[in-house]
């Protein structure tokens, strides 16, 4: 099963974890992973969505700042479509 924050959520964390790194990041290249929504979402699985959520967890999570990425459990898509497409 996979999961990833619905497009409106995941944008909010982007923004939040944006104006962190404006404020306490130490260069502009070591910005947060870019969210899988608009174009980038059409042509990503879930899967894809996935890791890359872990990633922004991840890079949010070694920076001290992970309760930015904090949102609610009905802001998440859950989808089971890769595994199931596995098995045909």
């Amino acid at each position: 099963m996979f999961r990833s924050p619905k497009p409106p959520a995941w944008d909010r964390v982007y923004k939040r974890l944006l104006n962190w790194h404006r404020v306490h990041g130490p260069s502009g290249d070591d910005k947060p992973p870019v969210p899988l929504i608009l174009g980038g979402r059409v042509f990503s699985s879930p899967s894809q969505s996935h890791d890359r959520w872990l990633q922004t967890v991840e890079w949010a999570r070694s920076r001290y700042c992970a309760d930015l990425t904090n949102i609610r459990s009905d802001e998440f898509e859950v989808s089971d479509e890769d595994l199931l497409n596995r098995g045909r």
